[in-house]
């Protein structure tokens, strides 16, 4: 192989390569690989952003508990309704606790499929964030809607 074939395969590898899911490296990453996963919808990349006894509240009065009853909750959507939306974050905010724990709190936009005319989705997630060997992960969470005045 020549120097130039060589060189085209390692730009073409770049340009084509899957996204990379690695772990957060701090606990403010975590709202960005949450993010990245949804955009991609991907369950595998669910699957590594969670502890394995993660507790989410994913609506009021319910609890989904363990990593492969969460991210099959989430992805569910992803099957359905959110196949085709875009995820952005903002105001992202971490509170250091303890030890390898933090809580991240941030708001999320879930923009509808293009061409779909429905209103974007505003929530809010406040994580519990733990460090484990291999990044930090989410060990619990709750999403919530905004104020709704006058109800």
């Amino acid at each position: 192989m020549t120097r130039h074939q060589i060189t085209a395969a390692a730009v073409a590898a770049f340009l084509f390569a899957p996204p990379c899911f690695a772990q957060s490296v701090t606990p403010e990453g975590i709202a960005e690989q949450f993010a990245q996963a949804w955009n991609a919808h991907d369950k595998a990349a669910f699957d590594k952003i969670f502890t394995d006894d993660v507790h989410f509240i994913p609506t009021y009065d319910l609890v989904s508990e363990g990593r492969e009853n969460v991210v099959t909750g989430i992805y569910g959507a992803h099957e359905s309704w959110a196949k085709d939306t875009t995820l952005t974050t903002s105001k992202i905010s971490v509170q250091q606790l303890p030890g390898d724990a933090a809580v991240v709190h941030f708001n999320v936009l879930v923009n509808p499929p293009a061409g779909v005319d429905a209103p974007a989705l505003e929530r809010t997630l406040l994580l519990v964030v733990a460090k484990q060997q291999d990044g930090w992960k989410i060990a619990a969470g709750q999403l919530t809607k905004p104020n709704c005045p006058g109800e």
